[in-house]
């Protein structure tokens, strides 16, 4: 079965889906929000578990899902599925409208068991020369049980879908991404264990030779699982000899990231409205920018203005906005250019509703 094949099948029954949920209206007290979840190759993942404001949902055959009776907010999304390394999002919900988020979850790495000892630690070896490892004090773990599994997932941008499977949105400061990590620890039957935040995690990353050139140290990010946001936590220096950067940070587990700020950020606000005659906002439409130069891929739903921020670094930019499955469906704007300095760009795209007339400013 092709990918082409199944992700029309997939926005097929999500369409019909729609038809039978229908898209809010009068006397609406709550929002509802929808989306399709897949690997870095595009196909449906099955079984995962989505949360969010309180409702949870598990995704059907298509990788479909459907959360309803949200109140309206900047919904934090959690995604979790077996086998693949878990991922945020933050998605803004409104009343009587249907927000829509389609996440890409990356194949985890099997866990590992390690005793309690002075010290437990894990690691990614990609076998390309790159991959990640963490180590953190035994009395850092919240958790009576004599043996925890511990894992951790190295992903770099070199792997097909890196920038869409950044949870978090990409919120948080305008950064350049080198590679990230994500930490899991569990006890013996599967629940998470917290971590004593007064401890220290050590973590490495290592980058290719060609992602580590110029570098002698960079930034180390942390996700709050929480909030959806990136946060800078702490240094990571370059090791004397190769291309291995080691940091430390409060103990916590989740997504970590190896990042330099943008040196010169370019803001781009966008505005999405439907097309031609209502010119009403598209909530949780997605807004993408990616460089020309394929160094920056960044992503962000639109909010209840139908307003959406990105902010990356200067160059070269195609910026799209598409709200999948249907009923809308993207009339398209061409390239967007920003070449040099900092600054900010503003553009307004349409959305047709599926089925009406073509046309944008």
């Amino acid at each position: 079965m092709s990918r082409t094949w199944r992700m029309t099948t997939a926005l097929a029954s999500a369409a019909a889906l729609a038809a039978l949920w229908g898209c809010g209206g009068g006397g609406a007290t709550s929002g509802s929000l929808q989306g399709f979840v897949k690997d870095a190759a595009g196909k449906p993942i099955a079984g995962c578990s989505v949360s969010a404001l309180g409702a949870t949902a598990t995704t059907d055959g298509d990788g479909l899902y459907r959360l309803n009776d949200l109140p309206e907010a900047t919904a934090v999304v959690s995604y979790r599925a077996a086998g693949y390394t878990p991922s945020v999002a933050r998605v803004p919900v409104a009343i009587g409208q249907t927000s829509q988020w389609h996440p890409t979850l990356t194949v985890a790495q099997p866990a590992s068991a390690q005793a309690t000892a002075a010290t437990v630690s894990a690691g990614h070896d990609r076998g390309d020369g790159t991959g990640a490892g963490i180590s953190l004090p035994a009395s850092a773990l919240k958790t009576s049980a004599a043996t925890v599994n511990v894992g951790i997932t190295a992903v770099m941008p070199s792997d097909t879908g890196f920038a869409a499977s950044a949870p978090g949105s990409a919120a948080g400061p305008a950064r350049t991404a080198l590679g990230r990590a994500c930490i899991s620890i569990t006890d013996p039957s599967g629940a998470a264990v917290a971590l004593d935040a007064s401890k220290t995690v050590s973590v490495t990353i290592t980058l290719s030779a060609a992602g580590a050139t110029g570098l002698t140290s960079a930034g180390l990010y942390h996700l709050d699982a929480a909030t959806g946001v990136w946060s800078l936590v702490g240094t990571a220096n370059r090791a004397p000899t190769g291309f291995a950067f080691d940091g430390s940070a409060p103990a916590a587990t989740g997504w970590y990231e190896l990042a330099v700020p943008a040196a010169t950020p370019l803001t781009i606000q966008t505005l999405v409205v439907e097309e031609p005659s209502s010119m009403r906002p598209v909530i949780g439409a997605t807004v993408r920018a990616q460089s020309v130069s394929g160094s920056a891929d960044v992503y962000a739903p639109t909010d209840a203005a139908g307003r959406a921020e990105l902010v990356v670094p200067s160059g070269d930019y195609k910026v799209t906005a598409s709200k999948l499955p249907p009923p809308y469906v993207y009339v398209q704007k061409g390239q967007l250019k920003r070449t040099t300095g900092s600054g900010t760009l503003q553009v307004t795209y349409w959305l047709q509703p599926q089925g009406g007339a073509s046309g944008g400013n």
